[in-house]
């Protein structure tokens, strides 16, 4: 019984790897939209450091209607009070952000309260490193 538990514990983490998406804070002053179940989210530039002069808005909202989006950060670290992100609860960004995050911060989670389960979030990064 070990073994078939073991089995079916590798396969579904190996279908998990397979599907999961990847999703980059567009460049520049871009805009996107994601309907998603899973996925890694990072900054325009991947696993590298973010460019300058970002101005951008990204997008979550869950594939299956009744769901949240949950994001998890394992990292964040931006430029102190001149570069940050901005997020919304709801696939709009009006009124004020729910919260804003800039310079270091450890792992964190948040999940969408809102209706539609989405969570947008608005990049802003100065000329300057």
């Amino acid at each position: 019984m070990k073994k078939n538990y073991l089995l079916h514990l590798i396969l579904l983490l190996a279908i998990s790897f397979a599907y999961g998406q990847t999703y980059n804070m567009p460049a520049g002053s871009g805009t996107a939209s994601y309907s998603t179940c899973s996925g890694t989210f990072y900054d325009n530039n991947g696993t590298g450091n973010y460019n300058n002069n970002q101005d951008s808005y990204i997008t979550f909202c869950p594939s299956t209607p009744g769901d949240a989006i949950q994001i998890q950060f394992t990292s964040f670290s931006t430029e102190q009070d001149y570069d940050y992100l901005e997020m919304w609860y709801g696939n709009t960004p009006t009124g004020a952000p729910t919260e804003v995050f800039t310079g270091s911060l450890g792992a964190f989670t948040r999940t969408s309260p809102s209706a539609d389960g989405c969570i947008t979030f608005h990049f802003v990064s100065d000329g300057l490193f």
